[in-house]
Order: C-alpha cells, then structure tokens, then sequence
C-alpha cells in the first residue's frame, strides 16, 4: 500500500496491485474536510484505475445526515461509473458512527443500488478483495 493522502482527520492508500483504494478516517472533520476528503478519494480513485473500496472507519466520528445525502449524491454515483461495484467498510467502535454508517447504506441502497460490506477489521476487508 502507497500513502497518497494523509490529514489529521483521514488517510488514503493506494494498493495498485488489487486496484484497491483504502480510505482510513480518524476523529471528527468538518463536513467541508468530509466533502473535500471524499472528493480526493475519488479523483485517486479513478487516477489509480481502482475497482475496489474499502473505508475503515474504526476512528471515525458520526456524519450528519446532510454529509451522508451529499456523498450519496455526488461521489458513489462517480464511483460507481469508475468501476466500484460494492463498498467495503471496516466498522466503527462507536455506536454513533454505525448508526451513521447504516443511514449511509440505506441511502446508497436507495440512490445508486449498491451493495455495502460490513467487516470487523481492516485485514477483513482486504481478504475479501
């Protein structure tokens, strides 16, 4: 895995090899960081030619409904047109942040048909692939 992005509030990892891109989000951002954050992730997402996708957010705190419409609106539906077929995520610690990430499945299940994944751990997610 490559380090091609890295703020206080998240990280992102190219696996060129298994056209993966690994989103790692840690602590609270704002919803322009959020926004900005998952704007990166699709530019080095069709960059890098990738097909998979894989967010951990074992660290992430909760999004507002807002920001889980806005990525659903705007970025997964370019995702998916780039190649990604389904959302892998590592699960939260926080009951909080997985309440949020079951309104973002709903919401992408609704909006752009895509399937999410759960896993308990990162290595998880990356053996899936």
């Amino acid at each position: 895995m490559e380090n091609r992005y890295i703020t206080n509030y998240l990280q992102i990892e190219i696996d060129s090899q298994n056209g993966c891109l690994v989103q790692t989000w840690t602590g609270y951002c704002t919803p322009e960081e959020f926004r900005e954050g998952q704007q990166k992730s699709l530019d080095l997402f069709v960059e890098n030619h990738c097909v998979h996708f894989v967010s951990d957010t074992t660290n992430a705190c909760p999004l507002k409904k807002e920001d889980i419409d806005w990525v659903s609106r705007n970025i997964t539906p370019k995702l998916r047109n780039a190649g990604m077929a389904v959302i892998n995520i590592v699960l939260s610690s926080s009951a909080y942040t997985r309440l949020t990430l079951e309104m973002l499945e709903e919401v992408d299940r609704d909006i752009n048909n895509i399937p999410m994944r759960f896993f308990g751990s990162l290595e998880r997610a990356l053996d899936s692939i």
